[in-house]
């Protein structure tokens, strides 16, 4: 730690999106504005795009080369153009440029990370922000084909490879406290620390304190995937016992990537329930205009399936709502978001059952002032206690710890 900043070589999954801003806000934006450097070392030349902004003080990108956008190839080509990203790791180690290696994701990179660690003696650092190795299996269960079984095995031998390089890490950040659980289970000495979603600077940085527009048309939301795994089309059956039990009419707005042939679903499905015109599927939006749309609904909408991946996933959309003032109903099941909504007092968390959940929603929808005192707690709670700042202030410690144990033990060896 030369200069008392912490130098840290990451490496995040193959063929990554870099926009991601528990990437972005967290580490290259709040860690290194400690004092702290970051050399990423980044596959692509494609999808990963280094943009100005990204390109701050403290941040340093290497990009390697790349086989294509398809994420069909994502990991042959990972397994093609690795030797690129040893070599770069290797050498920044090697010539002692580094205290730690943090890996997000990757399975190879999290293999050839740890090891190499090991042998420049210094802390490893396992960044893991999903279970979707769990769908696969859970698929496999329902249904039996060729496909599903070729899936089921390689979900099984990505369960296990998840499990050595976590059993192997000095250090490990799960997305949700309900995921360290699941591991704490496996790993009880591990030291873990959860590092789950947060708005972004674009939502803290919008103007959203007491100033909630009251809508005489009615506004529910979603902003996220659009796709049968997450089953969006429950949204619509909410949207149909609503309107059938309340004389207001709200409408439904989905903003998201989705498949045309989902869509076509989706849309088939709102129009034989007679709800074409308050229904409204859309194509993602810039993140730059997410906040107004968001502060501009009376209610967002949360909802995961009950299935392993999603019971633990971090509830990104949740706390982007009540960033801007908007009320969040969502399902119980999802462990963080039931602790996120229940501990803002910024909604309401109820199981995954589209009755309850509509019960809720007219709820709001007849009690506007409710619902806008409701939002406002939110508001402050995610402020508060739901901010990348925080959380980088609290990894900068763990890592100057372990960073300093590995010295201690460096120096009894030499």
């Amino acid at each position: 730690m030369e200069g008392g900043g912490i130098r840290v070589v990451f490496l995040p999954k193959e063929l990554y999106p870099f926009e991601r801003v528990r990437l972005t806000d967290l580490y290259q934006k709040e860690f290194t504005s400690l004092g702290n450097s970051i050399t990423w070392i980044l596959q692509g030349k494609e999808r990963v795009k280094v943009r100005k902004e990204h390109r701050t003080e403290g941040n340093k990108f290497i990009v390697t080369g790349s086989l294509g956008d398809s994420s069909r190839i994502s990991l042959i080509g990972n397994l093609i153009l690795f030797p690129r990203k040893y070599i770069e790791l290797n050498r920044i180690t090697r010539q002692r440029g580094a205290d730690i290696i943090i890996v997000c994701d990757g399975i190879i990179d999290g293999i050839v990370g740890s090891v190499l660690a090991r042998r420049r003696n210094i802390p490893f650092v396992y960044y893991l922000s999903h279970l979707f190795f769990d769908v696969d299996i859970n698929n496999f269960k329902e249904r039996k084909t060729p496909s599903t079984l070729l899936r089921y095995h390689y979900a099984i031998i990505t369960r296990y490879l998840y499990r050595w390089i976590i059993g192997r890490a000095d250090l490990f950040h799960p997305i949700s406290d309900s995921m360290e659980r699941y591991y704490r289970k496996l790993f009880p000495k591990k030291r873990m620390i959860p590092l789950p979603l947060c708005p972004g600077h674009v939502f803290l940085d919008n103007a959203g304190a007491g100033g909630k527009k009251r809508n005489t048309v009615k506004k529910i939301i979603y902003i996220g995937k659009i796709n049968k795994a997450r089953k969006t089309d429950m949204y619509i059956d909410v949207l149909r016992e609503v309107h059938y039990r309340t004389d207001i009419k709200p409408h439904l707005h989905l903003y998201g990537p989705f498949s045309e042939s989902y869509g076509k679903v989706l849309l088939k499905k709102a129009e034989d329930a007679g709800l074409a015109n308050w229904f409204h599927l859309n194509p993602p939006k810039p993140i730059s205009d997410i906040p107004k749309l968001i502060a501009d609904a009376d209610i967002g909408i949360s909802l995961y399936p009950p299935i392993l991946v999603f019971k633990m996933c971090s509830p990104t959309k949740a706390v982007e709502y009540l960033s801007q003032g908007t009320p969040v109903v969502g399902n119980e099941e999802v462990v963080d978001l039931d602790h996120v909504i229940r501990s803002s007092g910024g909604g309401f968390s109820v199981p995954y059952d589209v009755g309850m959940i509509a019960d809720r929603i007219i709820y709001l929808l007849e009690r506007e002032d409710l619902a806008i005192e409701l939002g406002e707690r939110g508001r402050k709670w995610v402020r508060e206690h739901r901010t990348y700042r925080s959380y980088a202030l609290r990894i900068q410690k763990a890592y100057m710890e372990i960073i300093r144990n590995w010295a201690g033990i460096k120096e009894v060896k030499d």
